[in-house]
């Protein structure tokens, strides 16, 4: 988490400096330069925001519900409407099967592709099997 945060900071400096840029290409009349530098704006300010976000990932379990951070939501699930947890939604993290059918994956564990086509076992199947012990109680 320090480490996004700390990337966080510096592409949103880095987004700074070239804005800066963009001003003065754009001050001196050259729009062909200004272009490139806007475009280093952009693409500078993107990282910078989804690494923030990417910092900011979590899930955090009390008595009653789940919160849960993910890159584009956030939300409270009630334990008791949570059926299992399922490490082998890849990638983008590990599901959570509800009672109604629907599934929904948790960001901020994540389980890298490779493991999962090798079979290994990763971080990821230990906390689902953690918080399936920890919802069976």
């Amino acid at each position: 988490m320090l480490v996004s945060t700390v990337l966080a900071v510096f592409f949103a400096c880095l987004a700074l400096v070239f804005l800066v840029g963009l001003f003065v290409t754009l001050l001196r009349g050259d729009i062909g330069d200004a272009a490139f530098a806007g475009f280093d704006v952009v693409a500078a300010g993107a990282f910078a925001a989804f690494m923030w976000r990417q910092s900011r990932l979590k899930v955090v379990i009390d008595d009653t519900d789940l919160h849960v951070v993910n890159y584009l939501s956030t939300f409270r699930v009630a334990s008791d409407s949570i059926e299992r947890f399922d490490s082998s939604h890849g990638y983008w993290g590990i599901g959570m099967k509800l009672k109604d059918g629907r599934t929904v994956g948790l960001n901020a564990i994540q389980k890298w592709n490779i493991s999962a086509w090798l079979n290994r076992l990763t971080r990821a199947d230990e906390i689902a099997e953690e918080l399936n012990e920890r919802l069976a109680r």
